[in-house]
Order: structure tokens, then sequence, then C-alpha cells
């Protein structure tokens, strides 16, 4: 236990140190994403590679997906963060799974089911309360 925090310490000393030089953490998340992601995922797909098959259109659609939906939404996401608290960031970031649930009922037919509900009222009403708190907070000050 004591080695994971320590870890995590000193994570979090590297993160302040690139901060109060003038480095941003976000100009290395795509550094970082690099890095640690792309070589886990090569070693992984290593093991399904007797099982690949691909056609073009299929790889089209895979890069079409992977790189310009998510490109895109990261860059939407980043260039809002610039604008946002941390907290306000974490808070906004919990409706993502809302969200695409919705997208999923609207986009794709899905069905609306009491736990869509439920777990929807319950992760916007966190968020709700979490908002309200802080202009509470805000408004006294």
């Amino acid at each position: 236990m004591s080695d994971a925090v320590a870890k995590v310490g000193s994570a979090t000393a590297a993160g302040a140190a690139d901060h109060s030089e003038g480095m941003s953490y976000l100009s290395t998340v795509p550094q970082r994403i690099v890095s640690l992601y792309v070589p886990l995922a090569l070693i992984v797909s290593l093991f399904f590679l007797r099982d690949f098959s691909s056609t073009p259109n299929g790889l089209a659609l895979a890069v079409a997906s992977g790189a310009i939906a998510s490109g895109c939404g990261y860059v939407i996401w980043y260039a809002a963060l610039a604008g946002l608290t941390g907290t306000r960031a974490a808070t906004v970031q919990l409706t993502v799974p809302v969200i695409a649930a919705f997208g999923g009922v609207v986009l794709l037919s899905e069905q609306i089911t009491m736990r869509l509900l439920i777990a929807s009222v319950a992760t916007l009403g966190g968020v709700a309360i979490v908002v309200a708190q802080r202009a509470v907070k805000t408004a006294q000050s």
C-alpha cells in the first residue's frame, strides 16, 4: 500500500514540477497516451492476431470512428476544459454516461428502461447537488 501511495505522490510531484516550469498537464496528455496506451494495445493485440480479419471498408470506418470522432471529441473537451475549474470539469464529466445512454436511445432506438431512468436521475441529481453547493459557497464568499 505504501508503495502505491509513494508512486501517486511522486507522480503528483512530477506533475506539479512540470506545471511550475510552465508546462501544462494538458500539454503532456498526448505524450502519455502514446507512451503508455499504444504499446499496451499492441501487446494485447498480439494475443488475438490469429483471429484478426478486416475489410477495407471496416478499416476505414474504424479510423473514422476512432481518429476523427474521438479526436473531435477530445479537441472540444480540452477547449472547454480551459474555461472550467477542476471541480466543475470533474462534475461535468460525470454527465457523459447519461448523454451517451440517451444518444443510444435517440440514434440507435435503444429502449428506455427503469434502470436507465433511475441511473440517469441519480447521476444528474448528484451533479446538480455539487453544482448547487458550489453556487452557494460562491455566493457566501
